[in-house]
């Protein structure tokens, strides 16, 4: 089971954070440059903790709280070639 405990829209993304059945608390990130199709960017998890709160940081980072503090980022897409 998938359970959202928070989301936050930051830029062209939306994180939010859920509480996975047997994971534990984790972080998704979606790019909303098309609000119609959203689709999943990247991804954190940390295995048998519960993330309660998240804030955006500089330079791209997030700042994720649960029973530990935790700073993430999501990658920057690579250019085409």
């Amino acid at each position: 089971g998938f359970y959202p405990i928070d989301l936050m829209i930051h830029g062209d993304f939306a994180y939010v954070l859920n509480s996975e059945t047997g994971i534990g608390g984790g972080l998704l990130a979606f790019d909303i440059r098309n609000p119609k199709r959203p689709r999943q960017v990247g991804h954190y998890i940390a295995r048998g903790e519960r993330l309660l709160c998240l804030a955006p940081l500089s330079e791209g980072r997030i700042l994720v709280g649960g029973n530990d503090l935790h700073i993430v980022y999501i990658p920057k897409e690579k250019s085409p070639k």
